[in-house]
């Protein structure tokens, strides 16, 4: 079935605004969940609302905790995220960057105090929309092995980039630094699909492809001891820098046994004003050059096209704007037990 985005948007801020976030702050989640599943990564979207609610509702999360800058210079800071939703502390440490950037060049941020922030497409396009180039790194509860161990001791650490484009769209890197997210993991499980081959490993470190694994298994990281390595460095700059937890500390999302009930994600993300080096038309166009280039460049047999960072996410957003969200039963289901249980109007009804 097929969902019009406004009413998806209403509805999880609805529930967010139940469970006590101002709305404003319901807002902008809701953005960052439903945003995801347009551009078709749903294992970022609205698959996990119940997670996030269940959090704020249990007092894991503060409902009213609003991020404020702890120590500050021109182009650096640090900022406290209060124990609020990780999406609200990372857009308004985005706005921060973003605001002193335009004055200094550059502004990066580090930030602690804060729980999971989603997809971090949803900050660094911020700053591409703004004529800006954004970054953005985090860490996470211990899901992967390192290269060669059996034990998870890193998070999916993922990395976001956003360049601004003119003529086409803007390139935009996001990815974890694992095989996959364990939210795509997650979602197979949901649906009672099998686990595709090399992206799991079992509590003995051996490949699995059973969903019903999923409780017990390990993610890999992705181009074995490369990513290792990008993801340990991300979770060393991300706690060390801000005095976050460490991956090993974190718990999961899934989890009520924080201590205090708070994750303490470390999180790092900047911005650099592009018009402080090249006027931000001759920037772009440079970009689209790049882009055009990219694109005539001769596919293999079975391949439409050469695809750049970004491109593929546009599509869907754009195919999602003019036909409506595709959700599956089970995940409609999900949300319709939600709308049940706070009590809102339920969009979901045949």
């Amino acid at each position: 079935m097929r969902f019009l985005e406004k009413d998806l948007s209403g509805y999880c801020a609805a529930v967010f605004e139940k469970v006590g976030l101002p709305p404003e702050d319901a807002q902008v989640f809701a953005g960052s969940l439903v945003g995801s599943e347009m551009r078709g990564v749903s294992s970022h979207g609205i698959t996990r609302l119940k997670a996030y609610a269940d959090r704020i509702r249990r007092g894991e999360i503060n409902a009213k905790g609003k991020a404020f800058i702890a120590k500050e210079s021109d182009s650096a800071l640090l900022v406290d995220g209060n124990n609020g939703p990780g999406v609200v502390a990372a857009m308004d440490t985005m706005h921060f960057c973003m605001e002193r950037a335009a004055k200094s060049g550059a502004c990066f941020a580090a930030i602690n105090n804060t729980s999971h922030y989603a997809a971090g497409w949803y900050f660094v396009m911020q700053a591409s929309k703004n004529g800006m180039a954004g970054f953005a790194v985090c860490n996470a509860d211990p899901l992967v092995v390192p290269h060669g161990g059996t034990i998870p001791m890193l998070g999916t650490n993922p990395v976001s980039i956003a360049i601004p484009a003119g003529r086409n769209p803007d390139l935009v890197l996001d990815m974890a630094t694992s095989v996959v997210a364990m939210g795509k993991v997650e979602l197979y499980a949901k649906l009672g699909k099998e686990i595709p081959e090399g992206w799991v490993v079992d509590k003995d470190g051996q490949p699995t492809t059973n969903p019903a694994d999923i409780l017990k298994c390990a993610l890999l990281p992705f181009g074995g001891p490369k990513g290792y390595g990008i993801s340990l460095l991300i979770d060393v700059i991300c706690s060390s820098l801000s005095g976050a937890k460490n991956g090993r500390q974190i718990t999961s999302i899934f989890s009520s046994d924080d201590p205090n009930g708070y994750r303490n994600i470390g999180v790092f993300m900047g911005v650099i004003d592009i018009s402080k080096f090249v006027d931000i038309e001759t920037f772009k166009d440079r970009v689209d050059s790049i882009y055009e280039e990219f694109k005539k460049t001769p596919p293999v047999k079975g391949v439409e096209s050469v695809m750049l960072p970004g491109e593929i996410e546009h599509r869907n957003h754009e195919r999602s704007r003019n036909d409506g969200i595709e959700l599956s039963v089970p995940i409609i289901s999900e949300l319709r037990d939600l709308a049940k249980q706070y009590g809102i109007l339920d969009p979901f009804a045949e």
